[in-house]
């Protein structure tokens, strides 16, 4: 198995709605979405911004222009506020929409000084082409990077030779050691109980 090959798979199931999820690429469409506000097909840094108020407005529950422990769901508070602790763990897109890194000088509050300067890394990542304004030409640009990232990762994985393909007994190798972490009582039948 080469790279094309690879890449042609991953393409196949994911136009069919499988496997492998676009990762950035879902995003990139999200943006579009959220952030376009005169839906002119690309999203400026000025409507990203002035999005990113909004959202800061809104998480800052008391109007007192930080967010702190007192803004975050009861679960969240007392683990290190937004400098750290839970902040960065599965809560949305970057941590607690958006907060994760974001309180620059680790003071356990994050303005909005901060909050739209970690917006901005963020927008800056899509903005592929670096003209300020992110449109389908970024989406695509980034969404090869990801495709490519992600063939590169799998070859790897399969321990491909150095001419870049993978065999037929490594690929069946690697498909072995999958099959037994999957059979957890080792009986050599994967049941419903022992999916994921």
């Amino acid at each position: 198995i080469d790279a094309a090959e690879v890449e042609a798979a991953m393409s196949s199931r994911m136009g069919q709605g499988r496997g492998m999820r676009s990762g950035r690429g879902e995003q990139g469409a999200d943006m579009f979405r959220r952030f376009d506000t005169n839906r002119d097909g690309k999203v400026t840094k000025e409507e990203f911004q002035e999005s990113l108020k909004k959202r800061f407005a809104e998480m800052d529950l008391n109007n007192d222009s930080k967010i702190d422990d007192a803004d975050l769901p009861p679960m969240m508070r007392d683990q290190g506020g937004v400098s750290g602790g839970m902040m960065g763990r599965g809560t949305g897109r970057g941590g607690m929409h958006g907060l994760a890194g974001a309180d620059a000088n680790k003071d356990g509050t994050v303005t909005l000084d901060e909050f739209a300067a970690q917006g901005t890394k963020r927008f800056e990542t899509f903005d592929r082409n670096k003209d300020g304004a992110v449109d389908k030409a970024d989406a695509d640009a980034l969404k090869k990077e990801m495709a490519d990232y992600r063939v590169k990762r799998f070859i790897h994985a399969y321990g491909a030779d150095k001419d870049g393909k993978v065999s037929k007994d490594q690929f069946y190798a690697k498909a072995k050691e999958r099959f037994a972490q999957m059979d957890a009582n080792a009986d050599g039948k994967i049941t419903r109980d022992e999916m994921p």
